[in-house]
């Protein structure tokens, strides 16, 4: 019949535009992610390049792009002084010979076994006006915050004072020890020609 021939033709064409279409897509999407892996391979190689030169020629005057160079300098040393104050945050010190953080009264490493350089003791914190002190972590706290922007302890909770030692019901507390008695010790003989000293006289 010539309407179920049409109709069967009119499926198959649809079939396989469907078809065409799903390859397309697929195909689009492969030629998409082997142009971003090239490109982020190209970004690998410019970076590798960037940073070949910038070890180069750091030291020399002369180069090009000096002003770039000297910012890129700046930005390591401030990098490396932010990582400074995070490890102190956390009480961390970073071991010599392989990197790791390790905790800052650690003698020795817990990555690689290396001594660890002996920490200096920290200055004590002094109070500045308008501050207090954190007593979790010793941070300076502006007067007005209630909470230390550093660790977050409530600062309006007062300090918890040392317990009074425990003396059980009935028995009274101890008496400090004894001093231990001392004898008097005898005078020393005097030399020869020396005039004696006179006893003292008695009183009645």
């Amino acid at each position: 019949m010539p309407f179920f021939e049409d109709l069967g033709r009119k499926l198959s064409n649809m079939g396989q535009g469907v078809a065409q279409q799903t390859k397309n897509i697929a195909d689009t999407s492969r030629l998409n992610g082997a142009v971003s892996e090239r490109e982020r391979r190209v970004a690998q190689l410019f970076q590798a390049i960037g940073q070949a030169y910038y070890q180069r020629h750091l030291q020399d005057p002369a180069a090009e792009e000096r002003e770039k160079l000297e910012e890129i300098a700046r930005l390591y040393g401030e990098i490396e002084q932010y990582q400074r104050e995070i490890n102190q945050i956390k009480g961390l010190a970073i071991c010599p010979a392989c990197g790791a953080g390790v905790p800052a009264q650690a003698a020795f490493c817990n990555s690689c076994g290396a001594r660890m350089p002996q920490q200096p003791a920290p200055a004590p914190v002094v109070q500045q006006a308008g501050f207090r002190i954190c007593p979790a972590c010793g941070a300076q706290v502006s007067a007005d915050n209630r909470f230390c922007s550093n660790c977050g302890m409530n600062m309006d909770i007062p300090p918890v004072q040392a317990p009074p030692p425990f003396v059980p019901a009935g028995q009274p507390p101890q008496a400090p020890p004894p001093v231990p008695y001392a004898p008097p010790q005898p005078a020393e003989p005097t030399q020869p020609g020396a005039p004696a000293m006179p006893a003292p006289e008695e009183q009645p």
